[in-house]
């Protein structure tokens, strides 16, 4: 498959991505998730805790966040005043293709870790959700509650 510019690269393989996570999940039969994608965000939730996979149409990075809450699913509208979320952490990754034939994603600032795949990426997401819902389970993570019953904001 040959693309016309690395942007349509870029997407390809974010699109990939995307679809890789939805199999891992389906794969290791996690139960009580959900996954939901579009073009440029891939979001994984039990509707306590999330974690979203965020590409910038620009530069093609990507940026892996966790949530303490059930994050905005893409397509999903947003309704009323939202409190500005703070993600619990975020990473960056980079697309790279350094021998120009092989394509993937590097942790921005750490170019001495290896360059990993569409399939390593997708696996380290969904492993960082599963260990970020076992924290929740231990209650470790704590929330901000926000008005009466109310979730704190959606990002």
């Amino acid at each position: 498959m040959k693309f016309d510019t690395a942007k349509e690269l870029v997407r390809q393989k974010t699109s990939d991505l995307f679809a890789e996570i939805e199999r891992t999940c389906s794969a290791d039969e996690i139960r009580g998730i959900r996954v939901v994608s579009d073009e440029t965000n891939c979001t994984i939730t039990n509707d306590l805790i999330s974690l979203t996979v965020e590409m910038n149409v620009v530069n093609g990075e990507l940026t892996v966040s966790k949530w303490s809450h059930r994050a905005v699913l893409p397509g999903e509208p947003i309704s009323g005043f939202q409190f500005p979320p703070k993600a619990l952490a975020k990473t960056r990754f980079v697309p790279d293709w350094p021998t120009g034939r092989t394509f993937g994603w590097r942790e921005n600032g750490r170019a001495a870790l290896p360059l990993l795949s569409v399939a390593e990426l997708a696996q380290k997401c969904v492993s960082q959700f599963i260990a970020l819902e076992q924290r929740d389970e231990s209650g470790l993570i704590k929330r901000e509650w926000r008005g009466a019953g109310g979730q704190a904001g959606h990002p």
